[in-house]
């Protein structure tokens, strides 16, 4: 039986007549089933509204349609037929190729390894062949990053020249995050490439003090010496610092990365496509040559939504397109 049959089974009754509650039930449950039935019913509604979203991108249910049956997440007029050339920015160009598109609800992913964006249980593309570009040359950029082979330094030093913009905007960072000086400024990169964390201490606190409220092996740093404890008394710090792991470094300078390519779109500089939920250390791992654009062309009857920016469309199937080509 293939999913259209399956999900037909499920939308061919209204959604309220699918997930009908049953108040006579619920009041005979103990406190432990009435929590499994809620989590049951939660779990009905969600696959009612996948079932008809697939029908819907794929045509076999018009909007309207959806609509009377009891789909509310999106309003008729907003669902639209999709454009004739769809672009999408890959990080599995080989199984996108071979199989076809998949949400990150598909998946089984919380987080994507590109932009992250956008619901779980929608593809995106754009229309705009020059966003697209945009966005390949972002990401190839955003796996450097996310691997490790671009420092915050780096970065920083960039910033200050005006590399690839009109002009600097070293200025915009250090307003953001509220650096004074050019010695304040040296410390931040060091502290971002840094393989530790910091943490303050919001009351000063001894090196035993903080590490029993505080998971890790925590160290103070010295220049945070807290200077009215009193006389003979054992020193005490108002920030610590421990080794951080991999993930949180990367973490760290990507987060970095996200606000510097902001700015530096703000003065000329490349499309920043705004790297929202991304798995950094998943698109550290992903190979350069998996990262690619393809087209798309949608099948009869292929529906969508537009959303307002990078000329974006949405839909809930990859059933509801074909591969054309890969362009670069």
């Amino acid at each position: 039986m293939n999913w259209y049959k399956i999900s037909q089974q499920l939308y061919d009754q209204h959604r309220k007549e699918h997930t009908k509650w049953d108040s006579d039930l619920f009041e005979t449950l103990s406190d432990e089933e009435q929590s499994e039935y809620l989590s049951s019913m939660g779990r009905k509604r969600r696959a009612w509204d996948k079932a008809i979203q697939k029908a819907i991108s794929t045509g076999h249910v018009s909007p309207t349609e959806a609509e009377e049956k009891g789909y509310i997440e999106n309003r008729p007029e907003n669902i639209k037929p999709l454009p004739q050339n769809l672009f999408h920015v890959t990080t599995a160009k080989s199984s996108v190729i071979q199989d076809s598109l998949r949400t990150r609800d598909e998946l089984g992913q919380g987080m994507g390894k590109g932009l992250g964006g956008g619901t779980s249980d929608t593809l995106s593309f754009t229309d705009n062949i020059d966003i697209a570009i945009g966005i390949y040359k972002a990401m190839l950029e955003a796996k450097k990053v996310a691997a490790g082979t671009i420092s915050a330094k780096e970065m920083i030093n960039s910033a200050a020249n005006g590399m690839n913009a009109e002009k600097p905007w070293i200025d915009d960072i250090k307003r953001y995050y509220k650096i004074k000086t050019d010695q304040d400024l040296e410390q931040f990169g060091n502290n971002l490439d840094g393989n530790y964390v910091l943490e303050p201490a919001y009351f000063p606190a001894t090196p035993e003090e903080f590490n029993q409220k505080n998971e890790g092996e925590w160290e103070p740093i010295l220049t945070s010496k807290w200077e009215y404890g009193a006389e003979g008394a054992e020193d005490r710090y108002v920030q610590f610092k421990r080794q951080s792991t991999t993930l949180e470094q990367r973490d760290r300078i990507f987060d970095f990365y996200k606000v510097w390519s902001s700015f530096r779109e703000g003065v000329g500089g490349p499309l920043n496509p705004l790297f929202f939920l991304t798995d950094v250390m998943g698109l550290a791992a992903v190979p350069e040559e998996e990262i690619a654009i393809l087209e798309f062309r949608p099948k009869p009857g292929a529906q969508g939504i537009q959303v307002s920016a990078l000329g974006e469309w949405r839909t809930w199937s990859g059933n509801a397109l074909e591969f054309v080509r890969e362009i670069k």
